[in-house]
Order: structure tokens, then C-alpha cells, then sequence
């Protein structure tokens, strides 16, 4: 009786055994010889860095695209920090240029020139400025504004975007028509400056105006 038990454990094992060995072969083994089959030689990986290497780069403008819209964005933070007259400009001048394009017509050489809305640096340039100006108008602080508004302006000048540049030079000159704590050099800088852009637009008489008033400004 005990060797009958034991002889059919001997069997069980053998075959618990055996059965290991041939899920092995068929399951185990195949999927490692898979492996070995598909990994890649030396020169395989070579090649592939190569290719990798060859293909071009995302710009900067093109991975925005991908995003939400920055200026949707932008927005957004605008309102969040209760920057409404910002948000309001911001609208107004991206209105402006795109009726402005259209006007002008597709032969017109500033046609091709693409709207601030897919120029991500200018666009949050321009936010950035818009938000302290806001703010140092809120703090009455009316120097500050002068000086994000000249900074606009000087931005601007640099890229030849003469719409904006013209615009923010005539934003610094209206700050400090409304607003009288500024010192007298300050006040005739502005006036130089819009007289300067009168003067590029061909306007001589406008121009004369402006530097008239700064002369007197100035030698007070």
C-alpha cells in the first residue's frame, strides 16, 4: 500500500516535471529566441541615430501651434488678474492689424507679413507690458506706464513694426498730457519722439508742431 503511494508521487513529479519542461520549450524559450532574433546589430542602431540625426527640428512657432492658442491663453491671464483694460487693447490691436491687412490687399509687401497672434515672443512682449501698465496705472505710479510704453515703442522700432512703434510713442505723449507730475525733459522726449514719427510718416507739418513744443519744453 505505502509503495503504490509512493510510486504514483514519483509519477506525479515526473510528470509536473516534464510538463514544466515543455511549457518551456514552447512558450519560454520561442519568446527568447524572438528577442535574440529582433534585437538590432551595432550597425542597425548606427543607422537609426543617423536618420533620427537627419530629421528637423521644431521650431518654436510650430510646437505653438500644437498648443492651445497662446493668445486664448494670454488672455485668460489677463482677466485672471483683473487686467480687463489690457485685455481690451490686446483685442483692439489684433483687430486693427488683421482689417489693417486686409485693406492693404495680398500684392502688398506688409500682406505677407504674419499677424502678432502667430509671433508667440511679440505677442507675450506686448501681455507682459500691457499688465504692468495696467498695474502701475491702478498704483497712479504714471512714470512706470511712461516707461513700459517707451518700451513698447523701442521694441517695436527695432523690428520694424512701425504700426506698433508709432502707436506706443503717441501712448507715452498721451500720458503725459493727462497726467501733470511729470518733469519737463520727460514731456519733451515724448514730443520729440511722435515728432520723429510724424516726420518718417512724411507729415512736416505735424512734425514741426511736435518739435516746436519740445524746443519750448526743453529750454525752459
Amino acid at each position: 500500500m505505502a509503495e503504490t503511494s509512493i510510486h504514483r508521487k514519483k509519477l506525479t513529479n515526473e510528470t509536473t516535471i516534464k510538463s514544466q519542461s515543455i511549457f518551456s520549450h514552447s512558450v519560454i524559450l520561442p519568446s527568447k529566441i524572438n528577442q535574440e532574433k529582433y534585437q538590432l546589430s551595432l550597425k542597425q542602431l548606427k543607422n537609426a541615430a543617423k536618420v533620427y540625426e537627419k530629421q528637423p527640428s521644431l521650431q518654436k512657432i510650430d510646437t505653438e501651434k500644437y498648443r492651445n492658442s497662446l493668445q486664448r491663453q494670454l488672455s485668460i491671464d489677463m482677466l485672471r488678474q483683473g487686467n480687463h483694460q489690457s485685455f481690451r487693447e490686446l483685442c483692439t490691436i489684433l483687430e486693427w492689424q488683421k482689417n489693417d491687412r486686409e485693406q492693404l490687399g495680398i500684392e502688398h509687401p506688409h500682406h505677407r507679413r504674419p499677424l502678432l497672434d502667430g509671433e508667440p515672443d511679440k505677442l507675450r512682449f506686448i501681455c507682459t507690458c500691457f499688465n504692468k501698465i495696467e498695474e502701475a496705472e491702478r498704483r497712479r505710479q504714471y512714470s512706470n506706464m511712461y516707461k513700459s510704453y517707451i518700451e513698447l515703442a523701442s521694441f517695436f522700432s527695432k523690428t520694424d513694426d512701425y504700426w506698433l512703434s508709432d502707436l506706443f510713442y503717441n501712448k507715452c505723449l498721451s500720458v503725459t498730457q493727462t497726467h501733470s507730475q511729470f518733469d519737463p525733459p520727460l514731456v519733451a522726449e515724448a514730443y520729440l519722439n511722435v515728432g520723429l514719427v510724424y516726420e518718417r510718416q512724411g507729415e512736416i507739418s505735424n512734425m514741426t508742431i511736435k518739435t516746436n513744443v519740445h524746443i519750448r519744453i526743453k529750454d525752459k
